[in-house]
């Protein structure tokens, strides 16, 4: 990590920019280049990136949706239960955030329909039905639109960890730009982290291992990457690898509102003794991407997402034992 180095971190950002300029995400993504010249151990320059913040982003197009209503766009992206925001069979999201939105409609609709005049109602009511059915496909537009790019940001986060082995660790919303040439700037490389080829394999071991559902299989897994618990239970190694680097799935299908809840369920049951660096940096990406996921009104399952790369990385290491 290079947290409060800059000289580090500039070349961090560097390393990045380089990974992904050759990487397939190359015109997708934009990591901008630090000017090393003026870089010294108290200060960072670097390229400026023509942009805004994801998140306001996302909010000022809400906003341009429900013409101009920042305070329906807030109540649009405010946080709630899980089981209350999100559609079960639908993860996509869209229709949660319809539903959020229709809820919210109906009482001014209500309101302003017992302030109309009789004669007034037919003719407004025609024009709110059809600017609701415009606010409505904007509001689709805008869900598909942001699940696309957290799709990509979790891509290249993925590639970034299992092929490259150096990746952000931080990649919170204010350290994501949406670009106004159409791709997604990446900031900020003050906490990024490097993982050595062993970590790289032994995490993409337990990504498999979900992915495939056999819980013996992932705590094994858990253990060749480093894990240790008092009980040594394969149950809670487990449960502690899906909450780490898969969904939120795990705690709500055991009846817990929120993760601290889960990891002090866990804790109690069988306390960590060893967590492993790597692995904690690993999972505080996949927290925080399900953090914006939840945000979005999107369910997001890392596991899914990352299984190409982990796989990639598996492969290429037995095609380098083949050839040693």
């Amino acid at each position: 990590m290079s947290e409060f180095d800059f000289t580090n971190e500039a070349n961090y950002l560097q390393e990045v920019r380089y990974n992904m300029m050759k990487s397939p995400f190359s015109q997708l993504v934009k990591v901008p280049q630090p000017l090393r010249i003026l870089c010294t151990k108290n200060m960072l320059v670097m390229e400026l990136l023509d942009g805004k913040q994801l998140s306001r982003s996302i909010n000022d197009q809400l906003v341009d949706a429900l013409d101009g209503d920042r305070a329906l766009a807030r109540e649009l992206l405010r946080p709630k239960k899980r089981a209350q925001e999100e559609n079960k069979e639908d993860d996509s999201g869209m229709y949660a955030m319809y539903r959020n939105f229709q809820k919210i409609l109906n009482l001014n609709r209500n309101y302003k329909n017992k302030t109309s005049e009789t004669s007034q109602q037919s003719s407004v009511g025609n024009r709110g039905i059809l600017n609701e059915m415009k606010t409505i496909f904007s509001l689709i537009l805008i869900s598909k639109q942001s699940r696309k790019k957290l799709d990509l940001l979790i891509d290249v986060h993925g590639y970034q960890i299992f092929h490259d082995g150096v990746f952000n660790a931080d990649p919170h919303p204010g350290n994501i730009l949406d670009l106004t040439d159409g791709r997604i700037g990446l900031l900020d490389y003050g906490q990024a982290k490097r993982l050595q080829p062993c970590e790289c394999i032994a995490l993409a071991k337990v990504l498999m291992a979900l992915r495939d559902g056999n819980e013996d299989s992932v705590a094994d897994a858990m253990r060749e990457l480093g894990f240790r618990s008092k009980l040594d239970r394969s149950d809670i190694l487990a449960q502690t690898a899906a909450f780490y680097f898969d969904s939120d799935e795990v705690f709500e299908k055991l009846g817990y509102n929120n993760n601290k809840a889960f990891m002090e369920h866990l804790q109690k049951v069988d306390p960590m003794i060893v967590v492993p660096d790597a692995a904690v940096m690993v999972a505080r990406t996949s927290i925080l991407f399900r953090g914006i996921g939840s945000l979005l009104r999107q369910r997001v399952k890392i596991s899914d997402r990352w299984y190409p790369y982990a796989k990639a990385a598996i492969q290429e290491e037995v095609k380098l034992k083949l050839c040693t």
